[in-house]
């Protein structure tokens, strides 16, 4: 993953969130390298600022998981709305936690794919690049199970070379006293981890030449455009389907 000169949106839960703290409605920051930040997400956030990209937004909620994004937070239309107002050319999705909590059986992974495909097909639309951030070690064996079953839907989403195990990076980092959430100096102590794994996945799309990189942006510029309106036109499309059914 290229993070140079790139506008990155992270879409997460509490793991990304920064304060304030709530589950009433997400939280919405364009960073800034004095913004206050204690979640792995968010100081992740801080450190892509730091190396290079030119703006980072966060896009958390306490609570969240994929389906609850997609069917209780008009997510598609949130994505629209940071498709339209921030511009991204990266997303790394930081979500796993509560889609465990949501179960891991056949039929529950299932409604989590379908989410996942619907965050994923929204950014492509507008082509850009998506990546996910699995989930991390826990001190809980409940969210320990159920994390293979969560990061392997990711996988069969987004595809392996853009899915990142936290597992293996995480297992040793501060937790708070509920075994989930990170502390300050957990948070800060994988994030640099984080990011350095996170460069090594996908592929760069950044031209060498200025001139090239000017075309680069124009094109995608124009694509971005046209993946908005698409974008517009199927989440009026959906909610017209679902005005239908609940006639």
């Amino acid at each position: 993953m290229n993070i140079r000169g790139e506008r990155i949106l992270i879409l997460g839960d509490s793991l990304s969130a920064l304060p304030p703290y709530t589950t009433a409605k997400p939280t919405i920051v364009d960073l800034l390298p004095g913004t206050s930040a204690s979640s792995p997400g968010g100081v992740l956030g801080k450190q892509l600022l730091a190396n290079g990209a030119q703006a980072v937004r966060v896009n958390a909620r306490v609570g969240r998981s994929a389906i609850s994004f997609i069917n209780l937070e008009n997510g598609l239309v949130q994505i629209a709305s940071d498709l339209s107002g921030f511009r991204p050319t990266k997303v790394i999705v930081f979500l796993g936690t509560n889609d465990i909590d949501r179960g891991v059986t056949a039929d529950a992974l299932a409604r989590t794919s379908t989410a996942l495909r619907g965050i994923r097909d929204a950014f492509k639309l507008a082509r850009v690049e998506t990546f996910a951030l699995g989930p991390p070690s826990y001190d809980s064996a409940k969210y320990t199970a159920g994390a293979p079953a969560v990061l392997s839907t990711m996988r069969n989403v987004f595809g392996a070379d853009h899915v990142l195990d936290l597992q293996p990076i995480t297992p040793m980092a501060e937790r708070t006293s509920d075994g989930i959430h990170f502390t300050t100096a957990g948070a800060q102590d994988v994030a640099p981890d984080i990011l350095a794994h996170l460069t090594t996945l996908g592929t760069s799309i950044v031209t060498s030449s200025s001139t090239g990189t000017k075309i680069a942006w124009g094109v995608a510029g124009v694509a971005g455009f046209v993946g908005v309106t698409w974008l517009a036109l199927y989440v009026a499309k959906r909610a017209l389907r679902y005005a239908i059914k609940r006639r």
